[in-house]
């Protein structure tokens, strides 16, 4: 039952987790030959051009979907996307991953045997498109910013597919797109006592978590129904549906990931980190300021995995019936209760406010400082909290994210961050990790140059490198790299 847990916590950080998943190998092409020789010959390189980190993300796009098409057994049934509609950062164009007959005018690339750029004249045959409906398509990419890049395809291709099959109410998909990625509030004791639920070892104590859960629920969607408000909470149920089952696609999809053989040449990156050495930090998501997408995502799949552990066919009977009709049913949690309920609750779990930043909290710290300079390009970020420091500088606050994707540095940030901005387009990331021994530097000849090769792993920072030059400063306290542009 642990293991559920683990990987539900590695999930919400699966970004940084699986975010360099790379390649397209050892997959059967049926009828390449006769795909590609229907496609123009254009270079879409003319049209289209991609940067190194696009290029990256039809790796992983490519390789997910191979994965999820490859499973003995389908992670839904009849849910097989022979097609999936992708979005590039800062692409000019769209892109199309599919097993059919490619649209006219679109555009192959020689290394990628499946992917297709599709120009501006492009038409896409029947059955090609995810979503037949025009005001569909914004839908099916709507509010996904907080999932991993790699399943965002997957998801978006079953919004679609469960819009078609009833699965997905379309006014659920129209509600994404109203969705705040502010904090509206942590709605603490629910989720806590979903995940206590979810980590129960017995099944009386399940249900007990579970009827606490339902009666605080009960009792905040009242205070709604009297404020006339409804149809907000039938909204809220509808989405926590569908980000949750989309959640769950993308966490049982990383499972597989995390099982697949990856080629030679990337085993060497670390790819995925232990999940074991992120519980401690990432469980119990209810304590951090969720932003309103983030807390619909997260109670939605807590709800999703009870599910899946208490009905065997739950796929079928979520066909039928709500999610907190399912829950209600098999807890025996009586409406009449739930005041009585909801105040134990109370007791157990008062609500805890997100205390205030410490604009000094960093240099509080005590450990072994690793500072970087590089340029902005080669760094994505994603901040969740940020503390301005000055109009230079600011603080990125745990549960953000850096992505670093330089030629020469991998890397992924979540801890406390110094993000300072430089003149001619550079920036400085500075963090702190407890001891200088996280940091390994081992000798490496490239070209005749001498260098390191780096590799530094803890809970919140990771960062792979080739023969770089850094510098530590004469007291061994901290470790300086300066990128090239």
């Amino acid at each position: 039952m642990y293991y559920t847990l683990l990987f539900l916590t590695g999930f919400f950080f699966s970004g940084i987790v699986s975010g360099i998943l790379a390649g397209s190998w050892g997959f059967s092409q049926p009828a390449l030959a006769q795909t590609q020789a229907q496609t123009q010959a254009t270079k879409p390189t003319q049209h289209c051009p991609l940067t190194l980190n696009q290029r990256l993300e039809l790796q992983i796009a490519e390789f997910s979907w191979q994965v999820l098409l490859n499973r003995p057994l389908p992670l839904w049934q009849d849910f097989a996307p022979e097609t999936l509609a992708l979005k590039l950062n800062d692409s000019k164009c769209d892109w199309l991953l599919t097993h059919a007959a490619p649209p006219a005018n679109s555009l192959s690339l020689p290394d990628f045997k499946r992917v297709f750029a599709l120009s501006p004249l492009s038409e896409l045959e029947p059955g090609l498109e995810s979503a037949a409906e025009p005001r569909l398509k914004p839908l099916l990419e709507a509010s996904m910013q907080d999932l991993p890049g790699f399943c965002r395809p997957l998801a978006s291709a079953f919004r679609a597919w469960g819009n078609a099959t009833g699965l997905v109410s379309l006014a659920a998909l129209e509600a994404l797109n109203g969705l705040s990625s502010a904090q509206t509030g942590t709605w603490q004791r629910e989720l806590m006592a979903l995940e206590r639920a979810l980590q129960a070892g017995d099944k009386s104590l399940r249900q007990e978590w579970i009827q606490l859960y339902l009666a605080s629920r009960s009792q905040r969607l009242g205070l709604k129904k009297a404020l006339d408000l409804s149809e907000a909470s039938q909204i809220e149920a509808d989405l926590e549906r569908i980000l949750g089952l989309e959640s769950w696609l993308c966490l049982r999809q990383e499972e597989s990931l995390n099982q697949s053989e990856l080629p030679e040449e990337l085993k060497h990156l670390g790819l995925f980190r232990n999940p074991v050495a992120l519980f401690n930090t990432l469980f119990d998501r209810s304590q951090q300021g969720l932003t309103e997408i983030e807390r619909l995502r997260h109670a939605g799949l807590l709800q999703v995995l009870l599910l899946e552990q208490i009905y065997p066919d739950w796929q079928k009977r979520i066909r039928e019936k709500t999610i907190e009709a399912m829950l209600s049913t098999w807890s025996g949690y009586i409406p009449k209760q739930g005041a009585q309920l909801a105040l134990v609750l109370a007791q157990r779990f008062p609500e805890k406010q997100i205390r205030a930043a410490d604009p000094h909290s960093f240099e509080k710290q005590n450990g072994f400082l690793i500072a970087l300079e590089l340029n902005h390009e080669d760094v994505n970020l994603r901040p969740k909290q940020v503390l301005g420091l000055s109009s230079e500088q600011f603080l990125l606050l745990p549960g953000s994210q850096v992505q670093i994707r330089h030629a020469s540095l991998w890397g992924d940030l979540q801890g406390l961050t110094r993000v300072t901005n430089l003149p001619a387009g550079r920036l400085r990331l500075e963090f702190v990790v407890p001891l200088r021994s996280y940091l390994h530097l081992s000798p490496a000849l490239q070209a005749g140059l001498a260098c390191e090769d780096l590799r530094l792993e803890t809970p919140a920072f990771s960062l792979w490198g080739r023969c770089l030059s850094g510098k530590s400063d004469l007291q061994g306290d901290a470790y300086f790299l300066r990128l090239p542009s």
